[in-house]
């Protein structure tokens, strides 16, 4: 476990929360897998449904997001990752374009 707090905890679903100490993290909640360091607890995260994730997800480049916009250098931050919506994050001062024809879409990766 973690030893610096506040600490971001991740238990069932999308739940995610900071706790200010060991004692308030409910049972079954755990530390991100990367700072665990342990490879059997990692597993079980990489093979979660996306729907399981936290709301900020990293996709590839060739992905669309919920629009149907592939990701963009000169309209998207180069974090690539999308937004709880499914939309790519943006650049700060540039607006989002309108959805393509058939778009929006439910969410999915």
């Amino acid at each position: 476990m973690k030893d610096s707090w506040p600490a971001w905890y991740y238990g069932p679903g999308n739940a995610s929360a900071v706790f200010n100490t060991a004692g308030e993290v409910p049972k079954g909640w755990e530390d991100h897998p990367s700072k665990v360091g342990n490879t059997a607890a990692q597993a079980p995260a990489a093979q979660a449904p996306a729907a399981q994730a936290p709301a900020a997800q990293t996709a590839s480049a060739e992905q669309i997001d919920a629009h149907g916009h592939p990701w963009s250098a000169e309209l998207h931050a180069s974090t690539k990752t999308l937004t709880k919506d499914g939309l790519w994050r943006m650049k700060v001062g540039v607006k989002r374009p309108d959805p393509l024809p058939g778009f929006p879409k439910a969410f999915d990766l």
